[in-house]
């Protein structure tokens, strides 16, 4: 399986645009929700990134799953194949749920958004993990 961590959402959907107008994408959108994200991204510019991300996406085929972790998996929404604005807004209404929890664990985070790939991903489509985090770490 290959996999793309993007820099970037954007940057992400811009690459797949590129590849093919036929192909399609399974994406996990994960998401530090620590409690450093309240100093870092006290307005919640992830979030709104995640939408715009999810915004962007074709409604004929593409999947889209969330992970949001600390120092453990907090919240957590399999891929779901995007089929109406309905599906897209189910999405959203998901993030903004997102509550902020205790310590950061990256690798934590990035383990159960492979496992989401691996568990639910079609293989025709291009797997792709968006990570929005901080960078802080309190764990080795």
């Amino acid at each position: 399986m290959a996999l793309c961590l993007a820099a970037s959402p954007f940057a992400a959907v811009k690459a797949y645009a590129a590849t093919s107008a036929q192909s399609h994408i399974d994406a996990v959108l994960l998401i530090d929700v620590s409690n450093s994200m309240k100093t870092s991204d006290k307005n919640k510019i992830a979030n709104e990134a995640m939408k715009m991300f999810i915004d962007m996406l074709s409604t004929q085929g593409d999947k889209v799953g969330i992970v949001a972790y600390t120092d453990k998996v907090q919240r957590e929404k399999a891929l779901l194949q995007i089929s109406s604005e309905s599906d897209k807004q189910d999405l959203k209404d998901f993030i903004d749920g997102l509550d902020r929890g205790a310590y950061t664990d990256i690798a934590i985070g990035v383990e159960e958004a492979v496992k989401v790939l691996q568990n639910g991903s079609d293989p025709s489509h291009e797997p792709i993990i968006v990570m929005l985090a901080d960078g802080n770490n309190d764990f080795n």
